[in-house]
C-alpha cells in the first residue's frame, strides 16, 4: 500500500515487477509502524545489529511520526529514514538488485557509491546526532557489499534471513500483535528468507525383529537382446 501511495507503483500496477523492493519495504516497515518501537522494529534491530545496539536504548515507542519512506535528497533517496529526537537511522533495502551506483573511490566524502551518498545524507540531516546506516538485503548480497562510509556514521549490514529470525522471536502480547507479526513472518518466508534449521525427521524407530530380513541375498540379472537386421529396421543415412 505505501509503495503505491508514494508513487513507487503506478495506478495500474504495470511497473510492479520492477518495484518489488519498494513493495516489500512498504509492506514490512509499514506494518511495523503499528507496534511500539521496543516491541517491534527495535527488538529486531537489537537482535541483528552487531555493535550498535546501544544506540537504540530509550528511543520513543511512539515512533510512527518519525519514519519517512523514500524522502528526496539531492544526494539520493534512502528507502527508510527514521529521525528520532536523539538519533537518525537510515535503512537501504534490497531484494534482488545490487547497489544503484558504485565506484573505485575510497574517499567517503566524494564516492558515488550509493551507501556512501546515503551516509552523507544522514550527516547533512543530523550533523550533531548519532547516525546509523543499515543495509538490509539477502545474505548473498550482504556478503559482497562494501563502501567507504563517513566516520561520523555507523554502518551495519543485516540480512533478511536474520531479520526474519529476529521477527520470529517477538513475543506477541495480544491477538492484534499476533496477526500483524504472523503476516510479516509469512511474507518473508514466502520471499524465501527462511533458513534451513535441522535434519530432524519424525519417523518411528525400526526394530529388526518386527520386519523381514534377508541374509546374503543373491540377485541374477538376465538381459535378452534381439539381433538387429538391416532389412527390418529404419536406417538414417543423412542428418537433417
Amino acid at each position: 500500500m505505501l509503495a503505491e501511495i508514494h508513487g513507487k507503483i503506478s495506478r495500474q500496477g504495470r511497473n510492479l515487477s520492477d518495484r518489488l523492493e519498494d513493495n516489500l519495504t512498504g509492506n514490512v516497515f509499514g506494518a511495523l509502524r503499528y507496534l511500539p518501537f521496543s516491541k517491534g522494529l527495535g527488538h529486531i534491530l537489537k537482535q541483528t545489529l552487531k555493535s550498535n545496539a546501544a544506540l537504540l536504548e530509550n528511543l520513543e515507542d511512539d515512533w510512527a511520526p518519525y519514519i519517512r519512506f523514500w524522502p528526496y535528497h539531492a544526494e539520493g533517496e534512502i528507502d527508510i529514514l527514521i529521525h528520532f529526537p536523539a538519533c537518525i537511522i537510515g535503512i537501504e533495502v534490497k531484494l534482488f538488485s545490487g547497489l544503484s551506483s558504485v565506484d573505485e573511490s575510497t574517499d567517503a566524502e566524494i564516492s558515488c557509491n550509493q551507501l556512501s551518498r546515503e551516509a552523507r545524507i544522514l550527516h547533512s540531516l543530523a550533523p550533531e546526532k548519532e547516525k546509523l546506516l543499515i543495509f538490509l538485503a539477502p545474505d548473498s548480497l550482504c556478503k559482497n557489499v562494501d563502501a567507504p562510509i563517513l566516520s561520523t556514521v555507523a554502518f551495519e549490514k543485516i540480512s533478511w534471513e536474520d531479520f526474519l529470525q529476529a521477527t520470529q522471536t517477538i513475543q506477541a502480547e495480544n491477538p492484534y500483535m499476533t496477526t500483524l507479526l504472523t503476516d510479516i513472518t509469512q511474507l518473508l518466508i514466502r520471499k524465501g528468507f527462511e533458513r534451513f534449521k535441522t535434519m530432524k525427521i519424525d519417523t518411528p524407530i525400526v526394530h529388526a525383529s518386527d520386519y523381514f530380513s534377508f541374509k546374503n541375498p543373491s540377485v541374477h540379472f538376465r538381459i535378452q537382446t534381439t539381433p538387429i537386421e538391416k532389412e527390418y529396421f529404419y536406417d538414417f543415412n543423412k542428418y537433417l
